[in-house]
């Protein structure tokens, strides 16, 4: 029987730092300990999907107490942007060292939790976290004891590659058939943002479909725009339906929390700019204007690289127009181009922290703060800018961008405001955008809430033609699989 929420709550609260658990991560504590593993986890950005590494950890230390064991030993955490990756093993890593404190805590809410999984394995220690990654150095630590609970995470290439018996790096060939092993058995795979790899979800599912029933072993899709990834699932021959598995999604009571309430309607104002050209010179020149007004924390999302150099020496000129030193400006840029090294020193640095979703807003800055990125920052990255413009793109990565302002919704009334600059085009998943959302603005004032945007976007039976289409199917199919 699964313990009571307040408990749950304690335990939550202890484990991860944060201010309390909301109901819908309670009764996906309760599904994993008894072994239900849900298909898709679909929840709207904000609402804090990578709490499944806490989640699961107190469900495997409550499973075990109560034999047969049905929560998975280890935690494959799959994310395709590095950015997300490393964010993800800071939270793990936590969640680690605050088991080990617990277990020898006896006073502390996690130290039933921890004791447990301190006992199950045969050497020392309560969790194993490992990252894999590129630009990092080999990490082992998480196969030397096959019994210890472990975290995995990863991005597609690293663990998808391990998953078929085929590991990046120096791996020979009897660590490549030890590491899929473990991977494909006994193991929880969690795929976030899974609509940036739809073929791997697809690959996945195939793996899944094979897998014997010695260990629990279970595929879980994580997102806030699950219909590209459902859409190739049911286009992909082979796979079987997932009726009996149910998608995770927010119950009406849960919606009704006040802390999910406050982040799914959001109040986010958008405005439509219609240019064929130059979205980085006419977002500079809004974000400028808006300095005029309120010096917040304005972010700036373009479609590609070169487009957001531009937005930067657009802004930065228009600036110096105002009398404004490059000085006197927190500049932040972000690109999928840039090296390990100079993201993650840009990541660390105080001008970053002015955008984290964690920072202190009691401190007010006379200094404006500016952050130009690419769509590197869609998913995974925890920002939280009070205002945003972007360049018109495909309906789920719109919905991913709007997720990084006002993201906690501690913004209320007037709200923050987002601008999008693009042209019609019926030809281009991002020109079919801007036309619905033109035709969305003239019903009132168009708001890009969590909780009333995406559907509205995406009704009608056109809604398949406003995504972007990735990789069309066949993807790794079943008779491939077959073939390995």
């Amino acid at each position: 029987m699964c313990i009571g929420f307040e408990k749950f709550d304690a335990a939550y609260r202890a484990l991860t730092g944060h201010d309390g658990a909301c109901r819908w991560q309670y009764r996906l504590f309760c599904e994993l300990e008894a072994g239900k593993f849900p298909s898709d986890i679909e929840l709207a950005t904000g609402l804090g999907k990578t709490s499944i590494i806490a989640i699961w950890a107190l469900a495997l230390g409550r499973a075990i107490l109560h034999p047969p064991c049905r929560v998975p030993r280890r935690l494959a955490y799959i994310v395709d942007r590095r950015v997300v990756v490393d964010q993800a093993s800071e939270f793990a890593e936590e969640v680690r060292t605050r088991m080990e404190k617990a277990a020898d805590d006896p006073g502390d809410p996690v130290h039933e939790f921890a004791a447990t999984l301190r006992d199950a394995g045969c050497t020392p220690g309560v969790l194993e976290t490992s990252t894999l990654r590129g630009q990092r150095a080999q990490d082992t630590r998480w196969r030397d004891d096959p019994s210890r609970p472990a975290i995995v995470v990863g991005t597609v290439d690293m663990i998808g590659s391990r998953l078929l018996f085929s590991g990046y790096g120096r791996i020979g060939p009897w660590s490549r058939s030890l590491e899929a092993g473990l991977l494909g058995q006994d193991c929880l795979v969690v795929l976030d943002e899974a609509h940036l790899c739809s073929p791997f979800a697809t690959t996945l599912a195939a793996i899944e479909r094979r897998q014997s029933p010695l260990a629990p072993f279970a595929v879980v899709r994580m997102g806030a725009t699950m219909a590209p990834v459902t859409d190739l699932l049911s286009r992909t021959p082979g796979l079987r339906a997932d009726a009996p598995r149910e998608p995770f999604r927010l119950r009406e009571d849960e919606v009704c929390e006040e802390k999910v309430r406050d982040r799914l309607l959001a109040p986010k104002w958008i405005t439509l700019i219609e240019a064929d050209a130059g979205a980085g010179e006419r977002l500079a020149a809004w974000a400028v204007e808006k300095l005029t007004q309120e010096r917040g924390a304005v972010g700036m999302v373009l479609n590609t690289v070169a487009e957001a150099r531009r937005c930067v020496e657009s802004l930065k000129a228009k600036l110096a127009e105002q009398g404004i030193q490059p000085n006197d400006v927190d500049l932040v840029t972000i690109t999928g181009s840039m090296r390990g090294w100079d993201r993650d020193a840009v990541t660390r640095s105080r001008e970053y922290g002015r955008f984290r979703s964690d920072r202190d807003r009691s401190v007010i800055s006379e200094q404006p703060a500016f952050l130009v990125a690419t769509s590197c920052i869609e998913v995974g990255a925890d920002i939280d800018c009070d205002h945003l413009g972007t360049e018109v793109c495909a309906a789920d990565s719109l919905i991913q961008r709007l997720g990084r302002v006002n993201r906690l919704g501690l913004r209320k009334e007037p709200g923050s405001a987002v601008t999008v600059v693009g042209k019609p085009d019926k030809d281009t998943p991002a020109g079919r955008v801007f036309l619905r959302l033109q035709e969305l603005a003239k019903n009132g004032p168009l708001c890009g809430s969590a909780g009333t945007l995406p559907g509205c976007l995406l009704a009608g039976s056109q809604a398949r033609s406003l995504l972007e289409a990735r990789v069309p199917p066949p993807a790794l199919t079943p008779a491939v699989l077959d073939d390995l």
